[in-house]
């Protein structure tokens, strides 16, 4: 297997660092998710537009949601400059046809801009160092079919560029690689607006969250990780999802790894607790919404035909 001809590049990542700092746009995303689950979704807009404003890179689920309920509300030119936002920050234009509220603004207009947007965004990130990491996540599904000892080994190699990546230069997100592509991985899954391509290798190796214990609050607040992909990687870990933990398969469970910490986040695939107050208390620590905040927006998906989520974000 190869390894990245351009892994270990430190300008590009020179150029994106920011002194901003991530848990306070978190913050301030939760703060709007709040008035969402209580269906105020009026109240919600504006901050929407305060964290756009104040952070110059955004995730692009994030501008979305803003536009879902700005066409909600009959503010349908504000909800364009969402979806513009969202199109310069890596979402192909076929994806905004998948949102009830979102599909009805795609015009002649914004399909001529789309393509520039697209031109911008591509850009914006290091698109050789995206398509040689969709490459690696192509070549990992692919063994995952073909034989389990190559799945194995694949799994763990990619694994290994990304933690000495991170070691070196900061996480592998979506900031520097992009949204998930499919057409540089046909196996990736479309209009997840997320970077599946890094995270599941994440999902799928055994210890990746204690071995790279000391990394993760940095991730988050550089922008590099959203903190719901890091719940998700923190329960797989703590609950050995994956295959890769069988005791023929594991690495040896007793080489100095610190143990991970008892936070509990009532996710899906976590144990559910009846201590919200604990709950929020370590969500809050890890910049996401509070756990009656997540209930309420599943019902107001429900309610209302919203897209709220996106892959593990």
């Amino acid at each position: 297997m190869k390894a990245f001809s351009i892994l270990f590049s430190l300008l590009f990542v020179a150029v994106i660092g920011t002194a901003q700092n991530y848990f306070e746009y978190h913050k301030k995303i939760n703060k709007a998710e709040r008035h969402i689950a209580k269906e105020q979704f009026a109240e919600a807009i504006p901050i929407y537009q305060e964290v756009f404003d104040s952070f110059p890179w955004i995730f692009a689920k994030d501008a979305l949601i803003a536009g879902q309920l700005a066409v909600h509300e009959g503010q349908d030119s504000l909800a364009r400059t969402f979806v513009v936002r969202a199109l310069k920050g890596g979402v192909e234009l076929p994806c905004i046809y998948q949102h009830k509220f979102l599909k009805q603004l795609v015009d002649d207009t914004l399909k001529m801009e789309a393509k520039e947007y697209r031109k911008l965004y591509f850009k914006s990130i290091d698109y050789q160092l995206m398509k040689e990491v969709s490459a690696r996540y192509q070549e990992e599904q692919t063994s995952k079919i073909e034989a389990k000892e190559f799945y194995v080994i694949s799994v763990r190699e990619n694994f290994k560029l990304i933690k000495q990546f991170t070691e070196r230069n900061g996480f592998l997100g979506d900031r520097l690689v992009g949204l998930d592509y499919p057409k540089a991985a046909k196996k990736l899954p479309p209009c997840t607006c997320g970077n599946e391509k890094v995270i599941q290798t994440l999902m799928t190796v055994d210890y990746p969250v204690s071995e790279m214990w000391d990394h993760w609050r940095k991730a988050i607040e550089d922008g590099l990780l959203h903190p719901r992909e890091f719940v998700y990687m923190f329960i797989a870990e703590r609950n050995k999802d994956s295959m890769l933990y069988l005791p023929k398969l594991q690495r040896d469970p007793n080489r100095g790894r610190p143990l991970l910490p008892d936070f509990r986040f009532n996710f899906p695939g976590d144990e559910i607790i009846r201590n919200i107050g604990r709950v929020n208390r370590d969500r809050k620590e890890w910049g996401v919404c509070d756990y009656s905040t997540d209930i309420g927006k599943e019902e107001v998906e429900k309610k209302y035909g919203f897209k709220l989520y996106y892959g593990y974000r």
